[in-house]
């Protein structure tokens, strides 16, 4: 099978459509070539940013107008966002409609009015902002558990554009990347996971991963991870590795690189 061959298949094998036999084929065909490998990674991260909200800052300073309103509405109601979303049980897409809401409301639904210093405004900015966060988690926690592999992305790529997720958001990453029955949301987990490989926690988590994957691409791309993060472990873990009678020879190929790399 050539790369254009590849390239062809590759929209469906990212959907996990392809017969078993043509899967294995793209899979043996990954493994080897870096300009498809690196096409199937475009494509995965294309599928993740599409839909993706950008945090903007919010403004330094709230109106007189708009605080006014805010203190009506938390007179009339006590609850954070957070608690009347799980009260109502409010269906993801409105979830996400609200979410989309917020975010206009807090960037851009102070344009026409005069903008002024106020003592509180620091305050209410940050407690918005809060809540924000805790909008943002519950999108992706509920976008997580989506039956459609390209809502999971989408989860996974939120998660890759928080600079510090919370350890709720780490567990869920990592949780998909060990269970997670399509390849190419665990590869999605995996990038994501790539960005916080300094710290141990999560480097120990990517190595202990590696006796768990049984795909071949997520093994690869795990392999380099663990190799970059230097840990005592990585060795160990790619020599058991290797005895694994499942393991196919171009994976083996990278475990061998790989501890040779860390003997140097």
């Amino acid at each position: 099978m050539n790369c254009k061959e590849v390239m062809d298949l590759l929209p469906g094998y990212i959907e996990d459509s392809l017969e078993k036999d043509l899967h294995d084929e793209v899979v043996s065909h990954l493994c080897k070539c870096i300009t498809c490998k690196e096409e199937l990674d475009r494509l995965i991260s294309i599928e993740g940013m599409l839909s993706q909200v950008k945090e903007e800052e919010a403004p330094k300073y709230l109106t007189l107008a708009f605080q006014k309103k805010l203190e009506d509405e938390r007179r009339a109601n006590r609850l954070s966002i957070t608690e009347r979303i799980n009260q109502k049980h409010i269906p993801l897409l409105n979830l996400m409609r609200v979410a989309a809401g917020l975010l206009l409301l807090v960037t851009g639904g102070f344009i026409g009015y005069y903008i002024q210093p106020v003592g509180n405004s620091s305050d209410e900015v940050s407690s918005m902002k809060q809540e924000m966060v805790e909008m943002k988690n519950l999108v992706i926690l509920s976008l997580i558990k989506q039956e459609s592999a390209s809502e999971r992305i989408k989860a996974v790529s939120y998660i890759k554009e928080i600079s510090k997720p919370d350890p709720k958001l780490i567990e869920t990453l990592f949780n998909t990347l060990n269970s997670d029955r399509n390849v190419n949301v665990r590869l999605a987990a995996a990038q994501a996971l790539s960005k916080y490989t300094d710290n141990k926690e999560i480097a120990r988590g990517i190595v202990k991963s590696l006796e768990i994957q049984t795909e071949p691409l997520v093994q690869i791309m795990l392999i380099n991870l663990a190799v970059q993060t230097r840990d005592n472990d990585v060795t160990p873990e790619l020599n058991k590795m290797l005895q694994r009678s499942d393991l196919m020879d171009e994976v083996k190929i990278y475990a061998k690189k790989g501890i040779k790399s860390l003997s140097i």
